[in-house]
C-alpha cells in the first residue's frame, strides 16, 4: 500500500472526475498553476475524450473545467461558444456548484494570451443510436414514451439522457426520474414519459 498509486477518486472512476478535481476552483490563483502549459496540454485530450463520452460530465458541471483548460491552452473563442451551451442544471451539480455562467465566461475571457494555441484534437463522441436502437426503459408508458419522445431534445439533452442521468447519478428509481423530467422539468418535450397514475397508485398501495 505504501507505494501504490491509483487513478481514481472516492466518488467515481471516470477520468473527467479525476482530472476535474485537480482543476477546482477557477479563481485568479489558478493562473499560477496553468502557467505550466505542458501539464495542461498533456491532460486536455484524455479529459475531453472522457467528457465527450458521458453526458454526466456536462450535466454535473465538470465540462466547465474542461472548457477552462481549452481556453487556457489558447482556444478562448471556442470555449466561450461551447460554454453558452452548458445547461443551467450543471451549475447546481457536483462539478459546477460554485461556478456560474457569468463567472465561467469571465474566467475564459481573461485567460492570458498563448503564443501558440494548441490544436484541438478530434474528440471521441458516443456513436449516434442506430436506426433499430431501442431505449432500455419506457417509463411504464410504452404508448406515449416512445423512442421518438425519448430522443426529443430538452435544453440540450434528450429526454432519455436526462432520465438516465437521474437514475445513474442521483440514485433515483425509474418512476421518480421519469416523473421529474416528464412532469416537473420538461412537460412539453418529455411529457409522454410520465409514469401512469395507476402505476404510481399501485406502487404506493403495495408499499403501504
Amino acid at each position: 500500500w505504501a507505494t501504490m498509486a491509483q487513478f481514481t477518486t472516492w466518488f467515481g472512476n471516470a477520468p473527467y472526475l479525476i482530472y476535474g478535481i485537480q482543476l477546482l476552483p477557477l479563481t485568479p490563483i489558478a493562473e499560477n498553476r496553468d502557467a505550466n502549459q505542458a501539464w495542461l496540454r498533456e491532460m486536455y485530450q484524455p479529459l475531453a475524450q472522457s467528457c465527450a463520452a458521458d453526458t454526466g460530465c456536462t450535466l454535473q458541471g465538470w465540462s466547465v473545467l474542461q472548457l477552462a483548460i481549452m481556453a487556457s491552452i489558447g482556444n478562448v473563442d471556442t470555449a466561450m461558444q461551447l460554454a453558452q451551451e452548458i445547461p443551467d442544471v450543471a451549475f447546481d451539480s457536483a462539478g459546477g456548484n460554485g461556478h456560474s455562467m457569468t463567472n465561467t465566461l469571465h474566467y475564459f475571457a481573461t485567460r492570458p494570451k498563448v503564443a501558440e494555441p494548441m490544436d484541438l484534437p478530434d474528440i471521441f463522441v458516443v456513436d449516434p443510436p442506430k436506426e433499430d436502437y431501442s431505449p432500455s426503459f419506457d417509463c411504464g408508458s410504452p404508448q406515449t414514451c416512445t423512442p421518438d419522445v425519448l430522443a426529443t431534445m430538452a435544453a440540450g439533452y434528450t429526454c432519455e439522457d436526462r432520465i438516465s442521468w437521474l437514475m445513474n447519478w442521483q440514485g433515483m428509481d425509474m418512476a421518480g426520474a421519469c416523473d421529474r423530467v416528464g412532469r416537473a422539468e420538461f412537460p412539453t418535450e418529455c411529457g409522454g414519459c410520465v409514469v401512469p397514475e395507476t402505476a404510481v397508485a399501485a406502487a404506493t398501495n403495495g408499499s403501504a
